[in-house]
């Protein structure tokens, strides 16, 4: 069961609840405390650091794959691209 409570809000704070999606006002105001949620921030920032990590392992997949031709029999790449994706994968299941 809800509240009901009289809140003054300033014209400015008006305009910017306006923005928030939702089709009352009580759904606005849930949908940006849900935005601010800390545990919520806490699980973005956990995806944004494995995304950053599979970006890195991508990036050194390529530096393999560019040496590929001169410097390092096929055999080393392959085991080093497939020790990328064994560390990509465990950081996948934190």
């Amino acid at each position: 069961m809800g509240r009901q409570h009289t809140t003054w809000i300033s014209d400015e704070t008006w305009t910017k609840l306006e923005n928030i999606k939702g089709d009352s006002v009580s759904e606005k105001i849930r949908n940006a405390i849900e935005q601010v949620d800390p545990d919520r921030e806490m699980v973005l920032k956990a995806e944004m650091r494995r995304l950053n990590r599979l970006v890195e392992a991508m990036k050194r997949i390529d530096e393999l794959a560019a040496k590929s031709s001169s410097e390092m029999h096929l055999l080393e790449i392959i085991g080093r691209i497939q020790g990328v994706v064994e560390s990509v994968e465990f950081c996948w299941r934190d």
